[in-house]
């Protein structure tokens, strides 16, 4: 395990380096464009990108079913199953964009997006929603090529990429800054959709015919026998999706419908520095999704613990770095995004309680998420997927909480996972997991 632990640490800490950067450019991407655009504008981008982001849902699990399915094949050194598993999946998921694709722009052009998104200006939102949306859904096939790269545990790889496209996209953006046009938005749309798809575009060809030549998908290429396994495992990511997506993305379309854009701006402002601790901690923890996996496959599960013991200690260091940030949290903000933009404080106290639950939940979900059993945290996931929405708005609108009642509910529904997360963990590494726990 000594090699599996020096391959880690090396991941780690490129990933790192890469992660840092793409949030460096996230980060310069929200005042460029908010300077760009307006505050009220940039409100309305953010709530538009927010529901284009639900596309993402579609991939029906299929990406993570991917990443699992092949840190298995890899494992056994089945380069025959995995090319197999590849074929299968990519094929799938080429049915599911292309339908899905056939559907959206036959149907987009009879909905009314400007009552959709309560916009009730003269600017007609349609072609802003209809292009990134079809350039996304394009991009639930192309996006694949990074589960490949995952479950070979060459999460730095991955992350280099999500940086050069986070990187091309502030290119496109600045350029844009460069030009008068009449419809700012309507060129956002463009440059931020299509560049993340060309990126990973570029990657499947290069990949697929280099490193991975010998597990380059066969087109339409679909073996029957992994067809009800595939679709097992990725359905139930499929609906875990949906529920994390509801937390991360209906607050922007919640407020715009009880507040007004530039509230949405505040919210997504406070949201965005936050995910600063979660993009860091995603990157610390993301190569033990396989790691843990071919450890489990392997039956190492010494290391499985020690592993896991050490990540509760980073994590206890990571809540006294949330509360430091506190006490300087609204200076932070002056120097970022200017005076004019007033976060509440206590929406910044929810954030980091946010951060800290979902943090030490991922420590225990990504080892079950590595293995495939998967069957409890799919129940739960229901659940905060059915209760999220409308106890956000009891608490905004009937408690009168505001943006931090939004926050509150969100905190409120991912408290059990830490909590029965732990338990399966324990449960699987010790041999006693029954029923449901096993599945």
């Amino acid at each position: 395990m000594n090699l599996l632990k020096d391959k880690i640490h090396i991941d780690i800490a490129l990933s790192f380096v890469f992660r840092a950067l793409a949030a460096a450019c996230s980060f310069i991407l929200v005042p460029l464009t908010l300077n760009y655009l307006d505050e009220k504008t940039y409100g309305l981008w953010l709530t538009i990108f927010a529901f284009i982001n639900w596309t993402n849902v579609f991939d029906l699990g299929i990406n993570n079913g991917l990443k699992t399915k092949l840190i298995y094949a890899f494992a056994q050194n089945n380069h025959g199953l995995a090319r197999k598993e590849t074929s299968t999946i990519y094929n799938m998921m080429l049915l599911i964009v292309a339908f899905l694709l056939t559907a959206f722009l036959t149907t987009t052009f009879f909905i009314d997006w400007n009552e959709f998104f309560n916009y009730n200006e003269s600017l007609d939102l349609r072609l802003i929603v209809t292009i990134p949306t079809a350039f996304f859904i394009l991009k639930l096939y192309t996006d694949l090529i990074y589960s490949v790269i995952l479950a070979d545990q060459k999460t730095w790889l991955a992350n280099a990429l999500y940086f050069l496209s986070a990187f091309a996209s502030i290119i496109g953006v600045f350029i844009l800054t460069h030009f008068n046009v009449e419809n700012k938005i309507f060129m956002v749309a463009i440059v931020l959709g299509v560049i993340p798809f060309f990126i990973s575009f570029v990657c499947n060809v290069y990949f697929f015919s280099t490193h991975y030549k010998n597990i380059r998908p066969k087109f339409l290429k679909i073996e029957k026998s992994l067809i009800r396994g595939s679709l097992s495992n990725s359905l139930s990511f499929f609906i875990i999706q949906i529920a994390i997506l509801i937390l991360m993305s209906s607050a922007n379309l919640i407020i715009i419908h009880l507040y007004t854009p530039e509230d949405v701006t505040v919210y997504s402002i406070c949201f965005k520095f936050f995910t600063l601790f979660t993009i860091g901690w995603t990157t610390l923890i993301m190569p033990y999704w396989s790691a843990f996996g071919t450890a489990y496959h392997k039956s190492n599960f010494d290391w499985i613990r020690k592993t896991v013991r050490r990540l509760f200690r980073l994590w206890l260091l990571l809540n006294l770095a949330l509360v430091i940030t506190l006490f300087f949290i609204d200076d932070i903000y002056r120097l970022w995004v200017g005076d004019d933009i007033q976060v509440p404080y206590s929406l910044s106290v929810l954030n980091a309680l946010f951060i800290s639950i979902f943090s030490l939940a991922n420590i225990y979900i990504y080892f079950i998420n590595g293995i495939g059993k998967i069957r409890f945290q799919l129940i739960t996931s229901i659940i905060v997927g059915l209760i999220n929405i409308p106890l956000a708005i009891f608490f905004a609108r009937y408690l009168g909480w505001g943006l931090t009642g939004i926050m509150a509910a969100t905190c409120l529904c991912i408290a059990v996972n830490p909590t029965f997360g732990y338990y399966q963990y324990k449960m699987l590494i010790t041999g006693k997991a029954k029923g449901i726990w096993l599945k």
